[in-house]
């Protein structure tokens, strides 16, 4: 590493002010230049010996800003150039979000006084005013720079002004300056983490921008400082993922699988983060990341102590993460970095080698986290190297790509002597573009940027076209050739001999190293020394399964998590499978006190029951309440589970249980439970611990908003403001032409937009899903979610989510959707919950759309099998639903899993999910009606029977509906009476709309099937949520 990249880092970062959209005079060059004669080398001690004109590396800042301001500043400024118009536009979707900001505070107080002198002079146009009204303005604009880029350099603390560590300087400027700014009493407000880079496309933000022309100016300036480098940008992966975390037995398998490849690829980011720098990582992002966070914290404990020259010290430091995040999986398992030429191998060697721990010199957090289980659950007990050892580091298969950003043959803008063709061909054929994917082949584009005197401005700058407008097809090339990649590769597991895990089938068991280090292989063999190694593993395991060396560290997580994370064991919690149970007592509090007093009974009956009673639920809405989290553990009232925490004992001590005796007394102590819970002042018909449910969501079409195609039009993302005076005759036409374009997905632009989703991943859903509701987030990353959810709320839930996926208005109007952003509403509901920002927070729009699986399973249903109809239900279910106008996706499917096997499947779009939600809650709205579950049945059953006729010539097809719900509704017992007549006319009325929904968004082959199995759970859903316990109904 040489001094200078981190140099030219530095400088990328602050290249601009901070500030500089809310400053009228632009021309500035980053904070340092607050008065005259002073520059980088001046104002940090780690930029000595900077070299300030530097034509390669000042290419970052416009190909970072390659769609936006390398677009826009090839326009004239006295006509183009915006003031801060006070509205963002949504990064994708292009809505409108006003943004009043900064009132009677320091960053008006200059504006004010500019304003107030164009008014005194009262000219409409610049030309008009005269040398002396210039010179005054000039001096105006020059004063509020002055004010503000000094205010800028006063937060920074003098510790890292003198510091002589450029990793350090880096990261406090990356990650402390934004939140130093946004928190200074003069400022106060957290919005200005979405002031944007370009007042003319107020898209992107300014920080997002410089973190990108930072990465790219690295890049440029080459890792050893050889000025001759090129910006590559690689993507990294590794599996097996869902095998991974479909080996479950237990919901503690599930997360623990989730969390490690979360941590090992937070591990990747961090190693890659310290090496070449932050911002070099560009998906996920790292900023506000809990896990990096976590770390920075760990490595510089001092920032928290630093203070400006103000002498403020709080709005310095990061917020330590809570454990609730840091227990939260939100890390992907591709990863993409921006390197410099030199380092790309290396860069993936890095990665490699951490998986692998082939490696001493370079620790590995998979073998390291492996060996600290082995410790925790087995001591000093040697275990088969063939089994552990082995077995791990031969577990992850490794898969990486990289290409430059642009032809490294060509410059990095068109220059002025090449033709403008001939320099993008080169271009076009490195990203594979071809015919009409071409970049700049369209007739707007062409003509906007084909005369070469429209690439200069008056201070004989080059605004040409760049290798940043290729950022997305790039980038989507090494997508494509990571996948080409695996697909060429043929992996499968080694072959296992001896005794193969009982909860995958996979890899040999684990055991003690032995002179027959295969063991004997008859699992019933009672001499067998396998089986009495894995009959003695009480407490983290049953006594009867045998798992392989991966399920071993992943069961074995709860044991070092508290060291690992520096937590509380009390605080390392995670949910099992009966405490969906929270969801039964939220919405139905008054059984709270009948609910405790039969666990009580429970325990008294069964003493062996009391540890069991006092775990933690693992459900924040319960464990983070004062009264809530002394609640007994709802696995006391299911048998099936209840039982793991039992101890088979033998009568006498001389005479040890035999395998069979052991499971003998398991299942007459099982059958004693749950005859106990089912006796009629308890549980006698169904129990709430007898289903589980899970969800997974996935946005839909990401690739293609990667690629750009699904964004708007470059006019759409322009400020009321824009522009300032009509153009040029002979730059209008062109312009309005080339606005016409689809904007691309620039470097900044993709940036801010990995950023952003740490808002809907980090902050929205897991505030959705364990607050205003009870439930568990197992993964959130990106725009991917994992949840335990249950079956009195995940409909509700899953609908919010939705709603906050879009943009759109939120369900329980906590939230307010203008713009495509989710804002809480401060003036109504006071201060935002913990973990919720009060700025607006991002999410994908109201043209993004994102499909669910759900299932809802029978607790006999074990977990692997859950999870396999999860991914099913989502990827083959919901991905690929297609209604006859060929809109496909925008759809959830819900399976449930019965314990005979059985399998109930309903698809339907998300609009036809929420009027499918209205007819569950019918009963809520008209209590005068005996409402039963068997309704629905019964509509299923005459559907099949008699559908609805399609008329197939008619137009309205489905216009049969209607009347047949009214033949339906006459013929019910529960709708006959006058004072029933307007709940009849309610019901049938939300039931035909719900009918004519999905049957036109339905293929016509799967409508009838589809008609009935949501009628089908409707019933299944209303019946086992009714739980009567001691005779009290819910």
């Amino acid at each position: 590493m040489s001094q200078i990249f981190w140099q030219a880092k530095i400088w990328g970062l602050l290249h601009d002010s901070p500030l500089k959209p809310l400053i009228v005079d632009k021309s500035g060059t980053g904070p340092w230049e607050y008065k005259s004669g002073t520059g980088p080398r001046e104002c940090l001690t780690v930029m000595d010996g900077w070299q300030d004109k530097n034509d390669r590396i000042t290419q970052a800042d416009r190909i970072a800003a390659a769609t936006d301001r390398a677009a826009f500043g090839a326009l004239g400024k006295n006509w183009s150039e915006v003031d801060y118009s006070d509205e963002l536009r949504h990064l994708l979707s292009s809505e409108n979000l006003p943004f009043p900001l900064f009132e009677d505070n320091l960053l008006r107080q200059g504006r004010n006084q500019i304003e107030q002198a164009h008014q005194s002079i009262g000219k409409a146009r610049w030309d008009d005013y005269t040398k002396e009204e210039k010179e005054q303005i000039k001096k105006l604009n020059r004063q509020e720079r002055e004010n503000i880029e000094k205010f800028i350099w006063d937060i920074i603390p003098q510790e890292i002004k003198e510091s002589q560590d450029h990793q350090e300087v880096f990261w406090w400027l990356w990650r402390c300056l934004p939140e130093a700014l946004s928190r200074h009493p003069n400022i106060n407000d957290p919005r200005l983490l979405l002031i944007p880079s370009e007042t003319r496309i107020p898209d992107c933000s300014i920080w997002s921008h410089s973190s990108m022309t930072a990465a790219l100016a690295g890049s440029l300036m080459g890792y050893d400082g050889s000025n001759n480098s090129r910006p590559y940008i690689a993507t990294f992966t590794f599996t097996p993922v869902q095998e991974i975390v479909k080996a479950s037995r237990k919901m503690q398998d599930f997360w623990a699988g989730s969390w490690i490849l979360h941590y090992l690829s937070a591990s990747i980011c961090l190693a890659w983060a310290e090496k070449y720098g932050p911002d070099s990582v560009v998906y996920p992002s790292l900023y506000d990341q809990p896990l990096i966070d976590d770390w920075i914290i760990r490595k510089y404990p001092h920032f928290k102590k630093l203070k400006d020259e103000n002498q403020y010290e709080s709005i310095q430091q990061i917020k330590q993460p809570n454990s609730r995040k840091l227990l939260t999986a939100g890390f992907p398992n591709v990863l993409v970095i921006v390197l410099p030429q030199s380092e790309v191998k290396s860069a993936m060697d890095l990665a490699r080698r951490m998986l692998t721990g082939e490696s001493p010199e370079i620790e590995s957090p998979w073998m390291k986290l492996a060996s600290q289980v082995k410790q925790e659950v087995f001591g000093n007990r040697p275990i088969a190297a063939s089994v552990w050892e082995e077995w791990l580091k031969s577990q992850w298969q490794i898969y990486w790509t990289a290409l430059p950003l642009g032809d490294i043959n060509e410059r990095l803008a068109r220059p002025l002597q090449n033709t403008f063709e001939d320099w993008c061909n080169k271009q076009n054929s490195l990203a594979n573009l071809s015919g009409e994917r071409s970049l700049f082949k369209k007739k707007g584009e062409a003509h906007f940027f084909q005369d070469p005197k429209r690439g200069i401005n008056k201070n004989g700058e080059f605004h040409l076209v760049n290798i940043g407008s290729w950022w997305a097809p790039i980038f989507d090339q090494v997508r494509t050739n990571l996948n080409a990649v695996k697909n060429a590769r043929n992996w499968s597991l080694p072959t296992a001999f001896g005794l193969r895990s009982t909860v995958s089938g996979l890899g040999s068991v684990v055991r003690e190293e032995a002179g027959n280090d295969w063991g004997h292989c008859d699992k019933d063999d009672e001499s067998n020394p396998v089986n009495k190694f894995w009959g003695k593993q009480r407490g983290l395991f049953d006594g009867i399964e045998q798992l392989n060396a991966t399920e071993v560290v992943k069961r074995g997580l709860k044991k070092v998590l508290p060291k690992l994370l520096s937590l509380s064991d009390s605080v390392a919690t995670y949910p099992d499978l009966t405490v969906g149970v929270a969801g039964w007592l939220r919405q139905n509090p008054k059984l709270a006190v009948r609910y405790q007093q039969v666990c009580k009974d429970v325990v008294n009956e069964f003493d062996w029951t009391g540890e069991a009673a006092e775990d933690p639920w693992g459900i924040p809405w319960v464990d983070e309440d004062e009264d809530r989290k002394n609640w007994k553990h709802p696995r006391l009232l299911n048998a099936g589970w209840l039982i793991d925490d039992y101890l088979p004992t033998p009568t006498s001590e001389s005479q040890p249980l035999t395998r069979k005796q052991k499971q003998r007394q398991i299942i007459d102590k099982t059958s004693k439970v749950r005859g106990f819970i089912a006796q009629p002042e308890y549980l006698p018909s169904d129990n709430p611990t007898n289903w589980y449910v899970l969800a997974c969501g996935d946005g839909d079409d990401m690739g293609k908003w990667l690629q750009g195609t699904k964004m708007e039009k470059y006019g759409q993302y322009l400020p009321s403001g824009f522009p300032k005076q009509d153009p040029p005759k002979e730059e209008k036409k062109a312009l309005e032409e080339f606005l016409k374009q689809t904007k691309r997905m620039g470097p900044a632009t993709h940036a801010a937009l990995s950023r952003a989703l740490l808002d809907f991943s980090n902050q929205l859903v897991p505030y959705l899903t364990e607050q205003r509701y009870a439930g568990r987030l197992i993964y959130s990353g990106g725009d991917d979610v994992l949840a335990y959810t249950n079956l009195w709320e995940w409909d509700q839930w899953l609908w919010d989510i939705r709603q906050c996926f879009k943009g759109s208005p939120d369900p329980d109007k906590e939230f307010d959707d203008t713009g495509d952003y989710w804002r809480w509403k401060c003036e109504e509901k006071g201060s935002p919950p913990d973990n919720v920002s009060s700025r607006p927070l991002f999410t994908m729009g109201r043209n993004a759309s994102i499909s669910f699986g759900l299932v809802i399973a029978h607790h006999s249903v074990p977990l692997a099998i859950a999870l396999e109809n999860l991914w099913e239900a989502e990827k083959k279910g919901a991905k690929e639903h297609q209604s006859p106008n060929s809109h496909k996706k925008d759809a959830v499917q819900i399976r449930v899993l019965y314990g005979n096997g059985n399998i109930l499947k309903a698809t339907s779009k998300f609009d036809v999910f929420d009027q499918w939600r209205s007819l569950l809650n019918f009963k809520q709205t008209h209590s005068q009606v005996d409402f039963d579950p068997a309704l629905f049945e019964q509509a299923a059953e005459v559907w099949q029977q008699h559908p609805a006729p399609v008329l197939e010539n008619s137009p309205d097809c489905f216009a049969a509906i209607v009347p047949w719900t009214m033949a339906f509704c006459d013929r019910r017992e529960l709708f006959k009476g006058e004072d029933k007549q307007t709940a009849k006319q309610d019901f049938q009325t939300a039931l035909a709309k719900y009918l004519k929904a999905i049957c036109q968004t339905t293929q016509p082959k799967e409508r009838d099937r589809e008609v009935q199995s949501w009628l089908k759970l409707a019933a299944f859903v209303l019946r086992k949520r009714d739980i009567r316990i001691g005779g009290i109904e819910s």
